[in-house]
């Protein structure tokens, strides 16, 4: 039987961009991506030359002048951020705490997400703050900081989780009752629902036990 072999795609001239590669895996989608982001190029250009009507000429002024200018700016840091991080993890040397560092820093520079941001309490935004400006080899005082911190459930979840410990100390208090010889190996009661519906991963087997292990039910 014969066989092909793909040959490298020779550069076109004048650019040092490779000719396409029908045999490259994925070629269709990365084709298609390399003719978007030429036409967002073009359209960065075009949406920088107007907004530099007003700005050069300051016929224009304020906060929707600001708001624009802010926009563009966001918008190429955005391209900027993931088109180094794409670099790097192609070439393996992307790390996770550097790519956090950098997402955090990229959000923060996001109008909408930076109201967010100052949204939250103060404890989280100084661990964020220090994050965002650490010296990645020494993280251990972030580290420190993270370990101590305690999220506070809302109100409306506090209230779920005592219902919660109510329905299981109520279960415990059946079990205890029903089966009273039936216990963990520590000691502690079984706890158990009665007559729950059973059906495997594959949805092959389906089968209605007259008692199973609580934590058994939960993993259905």
């Amino acid at each position: 039987m014969a066989t092909t072999t793909a040959t490298p795609p020779a550069a076109s001239s004048g650019s040092s961009t490779p000719a396409f590669d029908p045999n490259f895996p994925a070629a269709a989608l990365v084709k298609s991506l390399r003719e978007d982001a030429e036409a967002a190029q073009s359209k960065s250009l075009a949406r920088i030359a107007t907004l530099s009507i007003p700005v050069a000429g300051q016929t224009a002024k304020g906060p929707n002048l600001d708001a624009a200018i802010s926009e563009v700016v966001a918008h190429g840091q955005t391209i900027s951020l993931w088109g180094e991080m794409f670099s790097k993890f192609q070439a393996g040397t992307l790390g996770r705490e550097e790519l956090d560092q950098n997402l955090l820093n990229w959000a923060l520079k996001i109008p909408a997400l930076k109201d967010k941001f100052d949204e939250l309490p103060d404890d989280v935004k100084a661990i964020v703050d220090k994050f965002r400006d650490a010296d990645l080899d020494k993280l251990d005082e972030v580290k420190e900081m993270a370990q101590k911190f305690e999220f506070a459930p809302s109100p409306g979840m506090s209230a779920v989780m005592v219902d919660l410990q109510t329905a299981l100390d109520a279960q415990t208090e059946a079990t205890q009752a029903k089966y009273p010889s039936v216990v963990e190996q520590d000691g502690t009661p079984v706890s158990f629902v009665e007559k729950a519906e059973f059906e495997n991963w594959g949805q092959t087997v389906k089968n209605t036990p007259a008692v199973t292990n609580s934590n058994c039910a939960a993993n259905v």
